[in-house]
């Protein structure tokens, strides 16, 4: 009966409006679900730039797609462990320094934001995420003086190395399923 009355209610689901299809799960991060709706709005935007992309290209994109936001949520993770957060003001702050340095409004930054493929939302959340893990990455390489290399090419190169390696550390202890 259980089951007829269940099956009753899954084919009856498409008849009723505004009922979005069940998302499926792209990656398990720890505690961290990531869904595929979640991949696919990522890749958007440069989906949008390679239209012309065939399938396997499509797929290749998604799954660089969902490996950064798999060290995303490692790094997520770690950074509240450590209590790092980052703040509305910064964020505002962040914000504000994207809008002088492209000599743009609020208004025109929306606008730069949907032609590329996001929502602001999506946008702010992006933003957050990349400030997060510059926080993290300052907390570990505090001992990095940037006057101990001869450029600023050699300073970055070693602190992408050493987000390597941390990242590799936070993926050696964590459990993590691709689906």
């Amino acid at each position: 009966m259980i089951q007829a009355l269940t099956l009753a209610l899954l084919l009856a689901a498409p008849a009723f409006e505004g009922v979005a299809p069940i998302d499926g799960i792209a990656a398990i991060v720890d505690d961290a679900l990531i869904f595929r709706s979640e991949v696919i709005a990522r890749a958007r935007p440069q989906l949008t730039q390679h239209a012309d992309a065939g399938p396997a290209e499509r797929e290749a994109l998604e799954r660089e797609v969902l490996a950064q936001m798999i060290e995303e949520a490692l790094i997520a993770a770690d950074a509240a462990r450590l209590h790092i957060a980052v703040t509305e003001a910064e964020l505002a702050g962040a914000l504000a320094m994207v809008r002088d340095m492209n000599g743009i409004d609020s208004a025109g930054l929306e606008a730069q934001i949907r032609r590329a493929g996001m929502s602001y939302e999506e946008y702010e959340a992006q933003l957050r995420s990349y400030l997060l893990e510059q926080k993290w990455l300052i907390s570990h390489t505090e001992a990095m003086d940037p006057y101990l290399f001869p450029d600023e090419a050699s300073h970055t190169a070693a602190y992408a190395a050493q987000r390597r390696i941390l990242v590799e550390a936070l993926r050696s202890r964590a459990f993590i399923e691709v689906r």
